[in-house]
């Protein structure tokens, strides 16, 4: 049984992927297309679905840090990790964003204290609603990607710090 839900998700990742590659095929040949943002909003939940698929980790929806123009949420994200990042948004709007890596950032082998604040800073307005998020490295495969459900609320901001852990695998 255990063996036939390995295959069972094997078979879900490779179908995400090919949709991904599909969806990202038909924007790169078809930027102004009438359905692009339909093919975007596919792309976005693709992207998320193929990384659950794959084991993704689990992030949880960063706190809150401010208030907002009531009828629109603000997420505002810094990368102090020195991979660059792709952050998928999908909900009520599907969004896909990259953020620079920070060159002055490293890995760390514990949690920091708080956040570095050293990196790119980037600043996303979106529909209120519930939203299913991916944050991955699209620098370093060897990433972990993390995903998410997100309630963001009508005018609030919220705020969160991204940084790679370095994590090592002892076998006896």
């Amino acid at each position: 049984q255990n063996h036939k839900k390995c295959v069972s998700n094997s078979q879900n990742k490779n179908q995400y992927q090919n949709a991904v590659d599909m969806y990202e095929t038909f924007l790169e040949r078809y930027p102004n297309h009438a359905q692009a943002s339909d093919v975007n909003t596919a792309l976005a939940r693709s992207l998320v679905n193929a990384a659950r698929a794959a084991g993704a980790g689990e992030i949880s929806a960063p706190p809150k840090s401010g208030k907002t123009s009531r009828g629109s949420t603000q997420v505002v994200i810094q990368n102090d990790s020195p991979e660059k990042l792709r952050l998928v948004f999908s909900g009520p709007e599907a969004l896909i964003v990259e953020l620079d890596a920070c060159s002055s950032c490293t890995t760390y082998m514990i949690t920091p204290f708080s956040c570095p604040e050293l990196g790119p800073i980037g600043r996303y307005t979106l529909q209120p609603g519930t939203y299913d998020v991916l944050v991955e490295s699209i620098s370093d495969s060897g990433v972990t990607p993390y995903t998410g459900s997100w309630e963001l609320v009508s005018g609030d901001e919220y705020s969160s710090c991204f940084f790679i852990i370095q994590q090592f695998n002892f076998t006896p």
